[in-house]
């Protein structure tokens, strides 16, 4: 099977636990409403996912819109979708930024929840964990029962 990305699947299932390093990325900034951070502004872009051998596996697309916009960060709803070699899930979280305009400054740790998935990850259930870094890792936690 070829997954969504193109890559040929392996005979791995990508459910149970697993890692996948964070690889190459595009982010934007779009500027909604008030010139400047204000509610509505969104981040979107795209990251591959590799295996720990360096190997593309998946990519995770994402839609980050900031929803309080406050001196001591901004909040901001996110939402994922991540493609592998046997389907797609979904997952969202909520976090606070330093910065929501600031598409230069790093992302930090975060733990998303899979809300749900296609094919293989149908019945899905868990969550993904973020550890930030150079190569970030993505901490997948999947039941696929």
């Amino acid at each position: 099977m070829v997954s969504a990305v193109g890559v040929r699947a392996d005979d791995r299932e990508f459910c149970g636990r697993f890692v996948l390093i964070g690889g190459e990325k595009q982010v934007a900034f779009v500027d909604q409403g008030e010139s400047g951070a204000s509610i509505g502004d969104s981040r979107a872009g795209w990251r591959v996912l590799n295996d720990e051998r360096g190997r593309p596996v998946g990519e995770v697309h994402f839609v980050a819109t900031v929803t309080k916009v406050a001196e001591d960060g901004d909040t901001v709803v996110g939402d994922y979708v991540v493609t592998l070699p046997k389907g797609w899930l979904t997952a969202s979280t909520i976090y606070t930024r330093s910065s929501a305009t600031d598409v230069s400054q790093r992302a930090g740790n975060a733990k998303l929840a899979v809300t749900g998935g296609v094919d293989l990850y149908r019945d899905v259930e868990g969550e993904i964990e973020i550890e930030a870094g150079d190569r970030p890792r993505y901490l997948f936690d999947l039941d696929c029962d």
